[in-house]
């Protein structure tokens, strides 16, 4: 029987599952071993009720399944019909490579972590190999996500005017966004930037509350190079696809006028153009679905 302490207290005062006593703080929660790798700047933070890990796990657990069952599906059409297999679609494929790679490496640990209680249960260096893993795929696809519309923007935009994009040229600038990624990711490893448990106890990523400058250097920098600039280059080539669009429309219903036709369009030039911009649009909402999904910790991070 425990007569001290947090646990103590709430057998005292009764049991309320939904509950913690103010005393349950994360210092007082976790296993001596993570204690020693804990930030001090959640160390009075008051602890999340194991129940609450439990209902995290099986969210985690039911959207990673999916998550991975989804690209998994994706990289099997992708080596099933080699008509798929487009230099344009080498970068669908490596961004469903990364993010199967991001499930496969973060998922197992972040649903062992909570369904037996929260802590992080693999070591201080299996937080920062966790962590590691999270940034490699993150940038990796940041990178991915630009490559889609520069894409889009030279096909659509520049026309027959810009270069064609290559099996190889598609594959060495997959392979640049993954030596990009690895750049960025490894650095804290050395001293610039820092990796650390999160306050919910289960995950790592960076280390956001230490104010050093070596940390916040680093993640200003991270910020910019890899959310700031890429994203002004998202917004532009879809800027421009859209002016480009509404131009070439324009044109042609004036030379229809002049002709005085309905459409100067065949058939087969419009099922094309309508293909271009379907694949516009879908590469739209890949990015909007991943801005929405990562703006709040980029946000936090700063």
């Amino acid at each position: 029987m425990n007569f001290t302490g947090p646990i103590a207290e709430a057998q005292r005062g009764g049991y309320d599952p939904w509950n913690l006593p103010d005393s349950f703080t994360l210092a007082s929660y976790v296993p001596d071993d993570v204690r020693s790798f804990l930030l001090p700047h959640w160390h009075g933070f008051k602890a999340l009720h194991p129940m609450w890990y439990y209902v995290m796990g099986l969210y985690y657990l039911v959207m990673g399944s999916i998550a991975l069952f989804g690209n998994i599906m994706v990289l099997k059409i992708f080596g099933k019909y080699p008509a798929l297999r487009t230099p344009a679609n080498v970068y669908v494929m490596n961004l469903a490579f990364s993010d199967f790679t991001l499930m496969l490496t973060l998922l197992p640990e972040c649903i062992w972590n909570f369904f037996l209680g929260g802590p992080w249960r693999f070591g201080e260096y299996g937080c920062y190999i966790h962590a590691f893993c999270g940034a490699l795929c993150g940038y990796n696809q940041i990178f991915t996500l630009v490559l889609i519309p520069l894409d889009r923007y030279n096909v659509i935009v520049k026309g027959f005017s810009g270069a064609p994009l290559t099996f190889n040229k598609a594959v060495s600038m997959v392979a640049f966004s993954w030596i990009w990624a690895l750049g960025w990711s490894i650095t804290p490893l050395f001293g610039w930037g820092a990796y650390a448990m999160d306050g919910i106890l289960g995950t790592c990523s960076y280390d956001y509350v230490t104010r050093d400058f070596m940390n916040r250097s680093h993640i200003t920098a991270a910020f910019t190079f890899n959310w700031v600039f890429p994203l002004l280059a998202i917004m532009f080539c879809y800027w421009s696809i859209v002016q480009a669009v509404f131009k070439h429309e324009e044109e042609l219903r004036a030379q229809a006028k002049k002709m005085n036709v309905t459409s100067l369009r065949s058939n087969q030039d419009q099922n094309s153009q309508s293909a271009e911009i379907r694949i516009a649009k879908v590469s739209i909402m890949n990015v909007s679905l991943w801005l929405a999904a990562w703006t709040p910790f980029a946000a936090i991070s700063l």
